[in-house]
């Protein structure tokens, strides 16, 4: 028997397979309806609202490197509302030119949700 274990961003799918042995034992099963955190605090859940933030940058040199502070801040300002930690970030580069002042200017949205305090804390 074999069964295929899946997890949430889960690569390939033959990733995760195990095959059983036959047995006298029984095989329970469950499925959540949240995406669990490996990590070692245990079975974590994700919250359910939506939070965004904005974070801009300039660069004497070069946009990418406004675009890569821009969006350092943006995690940091992230990771500081969520006591427990952020969970299914989408990122997004708003803007990224040189202005007429030679400036690499950068505007960095990150999306997210914080893990839950009462499951993760």
């Amino acid at each position: 028997m074999a069964a295929a274990l899946s997890a949430c961003n889960a690569g390939d799918p033959g990733e995760g397979t195990v095959d059983l042995e036959s047995g006298d034992s029984a095989l329970t099963c469950f499925e959540t309806q949240s995406c669990a955190d490996a990590s070692p605090r245990g079975l974590c859940t994700c919250e359910t609202e939506l939070r965004v933030v904005t974070r801009s940058a300039t660069n004497p040199l070069r946009c990418h490197r406004a675009m890569e502070v821009a969006r350092e801040r943006a995690y940091a300002a992230a990771e500081a509302a969520c006591s427990v930690g952020i969970c299914n970030p989408v990122e997004r580069e708003r803007l990224c030119e040189v202005g007429p002042d030679g400036l690499g200017h950068a505007l960095f949205e990150l999306t997210y949700s914080c893990w839950d305090s009462v499951t993760c804390g």
